[in-house]
């Protein structure tokens, strides 16, 4: 039997995508981490389908033997991956990153030859965010060849998760973007997400898997927004008490005639709970690797797996599709 190894698996992502792929797959599911207790007590919850092995992120050595026999490896963990990626790449393990990995082009480059050498998948940013803004993006693009703006607005990371603080603090320190990715000051516009989400102001950020997007496409410009993180950071605290976790939304929309402002088609994602999305992503990823469908060498969520799929995927699990 395939086996498919969660890092970071007892986390609030790692639960969600440990579910999906027990439910929504044939492979064996093994829930890593640096706390075995916690890595045990969740894969008692599936005893024919789960077990638990200690792996620390930074210690290739735990990875290594962690690794032994592995189809995929998924990282859920907000730690530092490079030790991870390395020590995939040397055991010639598939990757599959949820949560955001910052290489620079030297390492992209080396990292995505090693890949293709390999035959190997390594898919970087493919949750929720980042990862749904270029699967968007790219069915767009799919739709009208040339497209003088694409514009992308989400709700925003979920803050009650294990990485909430390093993101924060990432996100903050990005200045503008060099490829029309757009961040820096700008005055908020509101943004109408579908109900129940409502109107919500939002500014331009950074999403990495929008990197290079314009260079790649007929794409003048493209702006991806979430709601400010000022009025957010401080309201973290509060949202972290709340019983019920915020709605997640994400929309976009390609405006064929420059300089106007009325969407010429749009497509449109909401979700009842934030993880969700990131998690149906992941055993979306792993079912193609696991069927042999999945290409070589570094790849963006928008390059692994056609986007028609995923946004297939996401709305038989529940979730709210509209296109247009």
């Amino acid at each position: 039997m395939h086996e498919v190894i969660v890092l970071g698996g007892y986390g609030r992502l790692g639960r969600y995508c440990v579910h999906h792929l027990v439910e929504n797959t044939l492979a064996r599911v093994v829930v890593a981490g640096h706390n075995i207790q916690r890595a045990e007590s969740c894969a008692l919850q599936y005893p024919k389908r789960a077990r638990a092995v200690y792996a620390e992120s930074s210690d290739s050595r735990t990875l290594q033997h962690a690794l032994q026999g592995a189809s995929m490896l998924i990282a859920c963990c907000g730690n530092d991956l490079s030790t991870v990626l390395e020590t995939c790449l040397e055991m010639r393990v598939p990757f599959l990153g949820l949560t955001p990995i910052s290489l620079s082009e030297p390492q992209r480059e080396r990292i995505g030859e090693m890949a293709w050498e390999a035959n190997l998948p390594v898919v970087l940013n493919a949750g929720a965010l980042p990862g749904l803004p270029g699967v968007l993006a790219e069915a767009l693009v799919r739709r009208f060849p040339v497209i003088p703006e694409i514009r992308i607005a989400s709700t925003g990371p979920w803050y009650e998760t294990d990485t909430a603080i390093s993101d924060v603090r990432s996100f903050k320190k990005q200045n503008d973007a060099p490829d029309g990715n757009a961040t820096g000051r700008f005055t908020p516009l509101l943004w109408n997400f579908a109900p129940p989400i409502g109107p919500r102001p939002v500014r331009p950020r950074a999403s990495a898997d929008l990197d290079h997007f314009i260079e790649s496409h007929c794409v003048d410009k493209m702006v991806y927004l979430e709601p400010s993180f000022a009025g957010v950071t401080r309201g973290v605290d509060r949202l972290l008490r709340r019983k019920e976790p915020p709605l997640f939304g994400i929309a976009a929309e390609a405006l064929l005639e420059p300089g106007t402002s009325n969407s010429d088609a749009s497509i449109e994602i909401a979700a009842a709970h934030p993880l969700l999305p990131a998690a149906v992503i992941a055993r979306t990823v792993v079912a193609a690797r696991l069927a042999g469908e999945l290409p070589s060498g570094l790849l963006a969520l928008r390059e692994a797996i056609n986007p028609i799929h995923i946004l297939s995927a996401l709305e038989k699990s529940g979730m709210t599709v509209i296109f247009d």
